[in-house]
């Protein structure tokens, strides 16, 4: 049985950045072409240096937020040492065929394997708590930004789909803070001894909403800043390409077009996202082939930052915990 698992196992490597090439091809078959090379024709690329400087200073931030949950978990780890790590996995991001993955299993072993032996589960802990630090705030933004629209400017012709977007966003708001209460453990006590995957899942879901709403609140202000930086990469790649969409509409877009982007099949991130945003920002309007373009520049946009980080893998910093 394991032998077969192994033969499988570099299939299913090809399968991932085959999957997200295969949507990204089908997204150019079923847009206009010409409309495509007009829209990269008229590109502005002074925006998209802009968009480069936002996306820099997002991940700025997020060491940062990394950085106080690994001190809340264990201690004070140098902010050289995480930065060299956390942009050698930003590198592996920008190559590797399964999104955002690859690198934050490096993240996990370079904490874990500084760590003694019975701590070593808070290397993966602390970048799986990082990742939900960080998408819980996405979602919260999206969520007020939502509710705003939904108050004062509506939704207009999608406005059922908005508001079950909406009631989504609303429902993991409150995700963390459902799992600390009685009601989340009356349901892992009913299911303790079931085996199903699917219950087994939710159960994992509960007690990761759990422990990490323990740190929700330390990181929230990191969280935010990291988040609108994230957010205006991406419009001012669209703002590079001519689509005048309203910061307010794609910060409640946002979390449809990030979560979009670490579906595992992909290629260094590009297929789903651009699937994603085409998805619902085109339902405000905009012309399908200038949003590819834009979230094709977002992704750039990492890749360069993967390319400027290469130099870090020539001689990283050994000692995590040497004083600055």
């Amino acid at each position: 049985m394991f032998e077969k698992m192994k033969k499988l196992k570099p299939i299913s490597g090809f399968i991932k950045p085959i999957s997200g090439i295969v949507l990204l091809i089908g997204l150019f078959l079923i847009i206009d072409i010409k409309q495509v090379q007009d829209v990269l024709i008229k590109t502005e690329t002074n925006k998209v240096v802009f968009a480069l400087f936002f996306g820099i200073f997002a991940n700025i931030i997020s060491i940062y937020r990394w950085k106080l949950i690994l001190k809340l978990m264990y201690g004070d780890f140098t902010l050289t040492w995480l930065v060299c790590v956390f942009g050698q996995s930003l590198s592996l991001n920008s190559v590797l065929p399964g999104g955002i993955v690859g690198g934050d299993v490096f993240r996990s072993y370079s904490v874990a394997s500084k760590l003694p032996k019975g701590r070593k589960k808070i290397g993966p802990k602390s970048v799986i708590v990082d990742r939900f630090c960080g998408l819980w705030s996405v979602v919260i933004i999206s969520m007020i930004s939502g509710l705003i629209i939904f108050l004062t400017i509506s939704f207009e012709e999608n406005h059922n789909l908005f508001k079950y977007y909406l009631l989504f966003l609303f429902a993991v708001t409150i995700t963390p803070f459902l799992a600390r209460t009685n009601f989340s453990k009356k349901i892992l006590v009913k299911f303790e001894k079931n085996s199903n995957l699917i219950i087994f899942k939710i159960k994992q879901i509960i007690k990761l909403a759990k422990t990490a709403s323990n740190y929700l609140v330390a990181s929230f202000l990191l969280s935010l800043i990291t988040t609108l930086f994230a957010v205006l990469n991406f419009w001012f790649c669209l703002q590079a390409v001519q689509v005048e969409i309203a910061l307010i509409q794609l910060l409640f877009c946002s979390t449809f077009i990030f979560l979009s982007s670490v579906v595992p099949f992909s290629f260094a991130g590009f297929g789903p996202r651009e699937l994603g945003s085409v998805a619902i920002l085109s339902l405000y309007g905009f012309a399908g082939e200038a949003l590819l373009v834009a979230s094709v520049l977002y992704g750039l946009t990492t890749i360069f930052q993967g390319i400027m980080c290469l130099p870090l893998f020539l001689k990283p910093p050994k000692d995590p915990f040497m004083k600055n």
